[in-house]
Order: structure tokens, then sequence, then C-alpha cells
């Protein structure tokens, strides 16, 4: 009787697991808070970078946006409220590219929509000398730690 009612449990639990709807996660595009135009690229890269990152990551469990109209406006008036409403997004995921006199970082939120709530921080160095490299490596260290939230939040789901 206890191995039954273990297995069931067990089965209801997986079967639970496995028909959750998919996370829908915004990715908005960073902002370049440099000051340099140099640094635009760097931005654009790193964005794009991230959103390859998730969504190689989680088919099924994720479904990322990454280039929706919303998530392209400027932070100035950006609307977090509008893209969580008009993309469905349960998260949203803005950056910036900030730089002083020694180093560059890109500076990344994980925030749950519609409440706002500010999640999880990623603060990344960014190698200004190898800055397509460094790209690759910055959005995956920030997919990592996402990811690890969300994977740790989904295993207790009932």
């Amino acid at each position: 009787m206890v191995a039954s009612v273990a297995i069931f449990v067990a089965i209801w639990v997986l079967s639970t697991w496995l028909i959750a709807p998919p996370i829908r996660v915004a990715v908005a595009h960073f902002d370049n808070d440099t000051g340099s135009a140099a640094y635009d690229s760097l931005a654009a890269g790193l964005t794009d970078s991230l959103i390859a990152e998730l969504a190689a990551a989680g088919p099924g469990r994720f479904e990322v946006i990454g280039n929706a109209s919303p998530l392209r406006e400027p932070k100035a008036i950006r609307d977090l409220l509008a893209i969580g409403t008009s993309l469905k997004a349960s998260y949203v995921i803005p950056g910036r590219i900030l730089r002083d006199s020694n180093q560059v970082q890109a500076v990344v939120s994980l925030i749950t929509l519609p409440e706002k709530t500010h999640v999880r921080l990623a603060r990344v160095d960014v190698d200004a000398n190898n800055l397509f490299n460094s790209q690759i490596v910055a959005a995956r260290s920030i997919a990592a730690t996402f990811l690890g939230l969300w994977v740790a939040k989904s295993s207790f789901l009932p």
C-alpha cells in the first residue's frame, strides 16, 4: 500500500513538472551607459548572446522573447508592465553596460512581472580588449545564474 502511494505521488509530481507551462522570459536590449558609442556593439552582442544561451538551455521549459519592439525601447521610456502584458512574460531581463576608468561591466537584473520584484542581479566583468569572446563568456555566466534560480524553483513545484 505504501509503495503504491509512493509510486502514485512520484508519477503525479513528475507529470505535473513535465506539463508545467514554460516560463516566458523577455530580454530587453541592454543599455550602453558608458557614454561611449564604442560599446553599442557590446550591448547588442551581449543581449543577443544571452537570448541564445537562455533559449538553448531550456527548450520546452523556457520561452525566450528577445526581439519584440517593446524590448528595444531605451530604458528612459521602457515600460516593464507593458512588456509583461503585451508579451505575456513572467520575467523581464534588462541589462546595462557600465564603464569606469579600469573596467567594463555588465549589470543585469532578473525581474518578476507584474510585481516588478528584483529577484537577482548579475554583475559580470567584460574584457574590453576582447569584446566578442568576453560577451559570450558573460552571457553564459548570466544565463547560468538565472537558470539556476528557475531550476531550483521548478524542482519544488507540486
